[in-house]
């Protein structure tokens, strides 16, 4: 995915704050009593409309400079052409959306609330009543691409992202309020810019945009000689007239609402909600927006910074928005998104408490070297914050020189409105990147790969003296890493031979209780491919039944189904493999699997299926049409 106004050409910095008062300088430091953090945040918000106009206009001029204005237009052309184991300890007969943290809810294509099966496949909404295994509601959706959903009590909220809007110059996002009983939609927010990301708790949902401004930078031919019309230096007066006849609203996302038959739009957040660091480094604009799933749809208290971001991570109390270099070492996970390019190759880091239904506060920030995987790359545990990177360097020898890499386990604890680092340990993995990573208590593994598969156990327990604490090496990689029992950590990737070459799924099964962790038992699919190792919602644990069910491609085209396993303490069995055929000779690829009561639910795009738990036996199959 990539911005509609060239990322590449800003160096955004990214902080998301809450509404301020009015004081007559342009820029302001933002008050200690205002809920965006402290004035040593060094935050300043615009009074008006014409200093966020001015500002924004000065900064893209900037960077447009750096980057060489006829560069930046040759490059806008490319871009147009081109936590189920806490549910167990809490009682529940269902499985939930398999999570990084459990009290941080994140969107899927599928979820149950034990009674109903909601999925969002093939652009319809669709809920299947587990208990009569019937469809009770159908509803298309506009517009968009489904990337996933929110239930809470009979609404849900649904995403649609890449929304095309008619006369608009840049891709929009549309969140859905359906209810669930009567299959109506109740309200429709449309809202500028692209989905980042978003988490839920207790029925409230913060969504995550991310927009840039709409100007239109086109020329008619690309520049090739000082003389013509179209020369750098006529398309760099032409850039500086673009930037110096717009209007505010010509950088602000805009929305359109529809609820109860009436229908409003307009500027999606006021120009006094409008925060960045001083001075104004980049013009791409981060906005949180609010939403009680359950309630009336609104414009979502929306708060909007110029930033930029990549990753969301989530504890229900805190958010952290993470802004820098994708890895772009190993899978990339299909939920998230392309990051930005990072010039100073460091990641920064911004935390926020979203704790009630308030906007979010801005409570710290701090930067790490190097590029994160994804968000299992980050974890908070007894206030502190453990962050994994992989760093690139370059020998001395030139344009052509070979690049290095090592991977590092960053620890970062909040003294006053900066996240510091209080120790770290690097060196992991020299030559090689990150794969996965988990972290569970005061340990983290972490997976890197070039021919062979490193899994690293490192000590946390002494935060400013993190340790290596355990090594192994295996042929392959894991790229998700899941617990399975005391000691036990259960690892799905790719094998591979000697050279690195992969060749289909691995799964593995580490034990950890030793001096080195040792794989205890493994499982390859020749040739096979599984959405669990790069989507880690595709991937079920239901610990009652010991069972893993994860979908399966037997590659050349080939669908495999969805594979249960039990794991025991030191063997995986195959279960069996549940298909979606529907009485048709072309198999369909299983997506998502759920545990309801006694029944393990699959879903596809060609329908749901219910087979008994116990024995995988066919029980129902509710097709979709």
């Amino acid at each position: 995915m990539k911005q509609r106004w060239g990322e590449a050409a800003v160096a955004a910095v990214m902080v998301f704050v809450a509404g301020c008062e009015s004081e007559p300088e342009t820029l302001r430091p933002v008050a200690d009593s205002r809920p965006i953090g402290a004035a040593g945040a060094q935050l300043v918000a615009h009074d008006s409309c014409a200093s966020a106009l001015k500002a924004f206009q000065q900064a893209v001029t900037r960077e447009l400079e750096a980057v060489g204005w006829q560069w930046f237009g040759m490059y806008r052309r490319e871009l147009d052409v081109a936590g189920t184991a806490a549910a167990a300890e809490r009682g529940e007969q269902f499985s939930p959306t398999n999570t990084h943290e459990s009290a941080a809810d994140e969107p899927d294509i599928v979820k149950t609330d034990g009674k109903r099966l909601v999925t969002v496949v093939d652009h319809k909404l669709r809920v299947i009543d587990v208990a009569t295994r019937k469809q009770t509601v159908s509803v298309t959706l506009k517009g968009g691409y489904p990337s996933g959903l929110f239930i809470d009590g009979d609404r849900a909220l649904v995403v649609l992202a890449h929304v095309a809007i008619k006369g608009s110059e840049g891709p929009a996002t549309r969140f859905v309020q359906v209810d669930l009983t009567y299959g109506k939609v109740t309200g429709e927010l449309t809202v500028d810019g692209y989905f980042v990301d978003a988490r839920a708790t207790d029925g409230i949902a913060r969504l995550v945009v991310s927009s840039g401004p709409r100007l239109d930078w086109r020329i008619p031919h690309r520049p090739h000689s000082p003389s013509s019309p179209d020369s750098p230096a006529s398309y760099e007066r032409h850039m500086k007239r673009i930037v110096r006849e717009s209007a505010i609203d010509d950088w602000l996302p805009r929305y359109t609402i529809r609820s109860h038959g009436t229908e409003s739009s307009g500027r999606l957040v006021d120009c006094h909600r409008v925060h960045h660091p001083k001075p104004v480094t980049g013009v791409q604009l981060l906005t949180v927006l609010t939403v009680d799933i359950d309630g009336e749809l609104g414009r979502g208290d929306p708060v909007s910074v110029a930033g930029n971001g990549s990753t969301v991570y989530g504890t229900g109390k805190n958010l952290y928005v993470i802004d820098g270099l994708r890895s772009g070492f190993g899978p990339m996970p299909a939920a998230e998104r392309i990051a930005p390019v990072s010039q100073d190759r460091r990641t920064k880091i911004y935390q926020f408490d979203v704790s009630g239904s308030r906007p979010p506060r801005f409570v710290a920030s701090g930067t790490v070297d190097g590029a994160l995987l994804n968000q299992y790359s980050v974890s908070e545990h007894d206030g502190y914050l453990r962050v994994a990177t992989t760093t690139e360097s370059q020998t001395a020898d030139g344009p052509a020189g070979r690049w290095r890499t090592e991977s590092a386990v960053t620890v970062l604890r909040k003294e006053g409105q900066q996240l510091k680092q209080v120790g770290t340990i690097t060196g992991l993995g020299k030559g090689e990147r990150i794969y996965a990573v988990r972290f569970l208590g005061s340990t983290a593994y972490v997976v890197t790969f070039r021919q062979v598969d490193p899994l690293y156990r490192i000590d946390l327990s002494d935060p400013a003296a993190p340790e290596l604490d355990g090594e192994l090496k295996i042929p392959g990689y894991s790229s998700y890493l899941h617990p399975v029992g005391a000691a036990r950590l259960l690892g799905i990737g790719q094998g591979a031979t000697a050279r690195g070459q992969v060749t289909g799924t691995q799964v593995s099964l580490f034990d950890t209780s030793g001096a080195d962790p040792q794989r205890v038992a493994h499982l390859h699919i020749d040739g096979a491919y599984s959405a669990a190792e790069n989507d880690a919602h595709a991937f079920l644990y239901w610990p009652a039944r010991d069972l893993v069910v994860v979908p399966i491609d037997l590659g050349l085209g080939v669908r495999g189904g969805a594979l249960a396993l039990r794991v025991s303490d030191d063997d995986i069995e195959r279960v069996g493999t549940v298909r979606h055929s529907a009485g048709t000779p072309v198999e369909a690829q299983v997506l998502r699997s759920a545990v309801i009561g006694e029944t393990l639910w699959t879903v596809s795009e060609a329908g749901a299926q219910a087979n008994a738990l116990n024995d995988l036996g066919r029980v129902a199959f509710v097709p979709f049409h």
